[in-house]
C-alpha cells in the first residue's frame, strides 16, 4: 500500500480513519440533537396554540384533550394547568438540549482543526442582573 513517494504507515492511515470516523459520529450526534430541537419546538408551539385557545373559552366548560391516542373530556381549568406544565417541561428540555449542543459543536470544530466560534457560549442577563446594570448606569 505504501508508495515510493509516500511513506505513510498503516498505523497513520488507521489513526486518520479513526479520527474521521470520530468526527462523523459527533457530527451525526449533533444533527440528531438539532432534529430533536425542531421536534421540541413544534411541540412547544402546539402547546402555545392550545393554551391560547383554552384561554379564550369559559373555564367552567369542558373540552376534549388528546393523550397519546386517547381523547379525554376534562374541565378547561385542568386542561390549562396541564398545558402550562407541558409548556414548562418542553421549554426546560429545549434549554437543556441547547446547553448540551454548544460543547459538542466546540468539540467538532476542534476535531476539524477549526477555531471554535466565539460568543456562542454567552448567556443572557437575568432580570436581577439587568436591573442592577440599569441602576448603576443612572
Amino acid at each position: 500500500m505504501a508508495d515510493n513517494n509516500n511513506d505513510i504507515s498503516d498505523a497513520e492511515v488507521q489513526a486518520a480513519l479513526k479520527h474521521l470516523a470520530d468526527i462523523e459520529i459527533l457530527a451525526e450526534d449533533i444533527l440528531v440533537d438539532k432534529q430533536m430541537l425542531v421536534s421540541l419546538d413544534k411541540r412547544r408551539n402546539g402547546c402555545r396554540e392550545a393554551l391560547r385557545s383554552i384561554r379564550n373559552t369559559d373555564t367552567t366548560n369542558q373540552s376534549w384533550m388528546c393523550f397519546g391516542e386517547t381523547f379525554v373530556e376534562l374541565p378547561n381549568c385542568n386542561i390549562k394547568t396541564l398545558l402550562e406544565k407541558e409548556q414548562e417541561l418542553t421549554q426546560a428540555e429545549i434549554e437543556k438540549m441547547r446547553t448540551d449542543l454548544k460543547p459538542k459543536l466546540t468539540q467538532l470544530y476542534q476535531m476539524e482543526g477549526k477555531q471554535p466560534r466565539q460568543g456562542f457560549d454567552l448567556k443572557p442577563l437575568s432580570r436581577d442582573e439587568l436591573s442592577a446594570v440599569s441602576q448603576t448606569r443612572n
